[in-house]
């Protein structure tokens, strides 16, 4: 089970208990703490401060524990929510008729992967080809960073998150993300001046398979697509990213295309996912839409 499969559960059963919904911050939080993030970073990534970070955070936990009837904590969160849907699953599943025919039943944590196999398969013959940036565009709601992490957190030796800020006004500047990949990530310490530390980034990808997530990118472009003037320094990394001779990948999502000249990146349109009736009334996932 990952984290969206979390949340598309947690957002099925807190309404009808309390009335309420997690925040697009609460979403973020949990999904980041999820994956061992600490506030500070996260708060780097959301483009907020750490103590409004911890607040939400805090308003969090109290939901959860008040929805699932035991304490909930940033440190137990993960192991409590799986333990809690994996005894969820296990009590449905002994609920089943079993004097009916059985029916396939989809494994929770595929809920939003379903029906992604020629995605999947676009992506792999994209990397085959030598992409190393690959923009995978769509609308909001089919799925882009799921399939993302589903796909990096496969055959990489670890994966590099950044979530851009919904408000362009909110958005880190690539220098301070660079800088947090390098120490956190890497032990580096950045050099004085950008260029210096895109440089011991770059020393980093040329060494070690290494995939890279680039969430929500449409903030930080404008009505042609190009980055953001008081951003330009993300088409920089872009530039290491893209140099054919890194071992690492790059999956960008994005509900608009990033058109930057000069920089080698591939795109795919995400197809939307419509059910569909067989003849025999199982339902089964169809894909819709067409590739850029």
């Amino acid at each position: 089970m990952d984290a969206e499969a979390a949340l598309a559960w947690l957002d099925a059963i807190i309404p009808p208990q309390t009335g309420e919904r997690l925040s697009d911050l609460q979403k973020v939080i949990l999904v980041q703490v999820w994956l061992g993030r600490k506030y500070l970073d996260i708060a780097h990534a959301y483009g907020c401060t750490e103590g409004h970070a911890k607040d939400a955070g805090s308003q969090l936990w109290k939901l959860l524990s008040k929805v699932l009837r035991e304490k909930i904590t940033k440190s137990n969160c993960r192991a409590t929510l799986e333990r809690v849907l994996r005894k969820t699953t296990a009590i449905s599943s002994s609920l089943i008729d079993y004097s009916r025919s059985p029916q396939p039943t989809p494994k929770l944590e595929d809920t939003n992967f379903i029906g992604r196999t020629e995605a999947i398969a676009h992506l792999n013959t994209l990397v085959n080809q030598g992409s190393k940036v690959i923009v995978i565009q769509g609308e909001g709601g089919l799925g882009k960073t799921t399939l993302a992490q589903q796909y990096l957190h496969q055959g990489f030796e670890f994966v590099l998150e950044l979530l851009m800020a919904k408000e362009t006004q909110n958005i880190t500047p690539a220098e301070r993300v660079v800088e947090e990949w390098l120490k956190q990530d890497f032990a580096q310490e950045p050099g004085v001046e950008f260029g210096v530390t895109l440089g011991r980034l770059k020393r980093q990808l040329h060494n070690r398979r290494i995939g890279l997530l680039i969430d929500n990118l449409e903030p930080a472009l404008d009505q042609q697509g190009r980055l953001i003037a008081s951003h330009r320094n993300y088409v920089e990394l872009l530039r290491v990213l893209t140099d054919a001779r890194v071992q690492s990948v790059t999956l960008i999502t994005s509900r608009d295309r990033l058109c930057e000249p000069g920089l080698n990146v591939s795109h795919y349109r995400l197809p939307g996912r419509t059910y569909a009736h067989s003849t025999n009334s199982r339902r089964s996932w169809r894909l819709g839409g067409s590739r850029n």
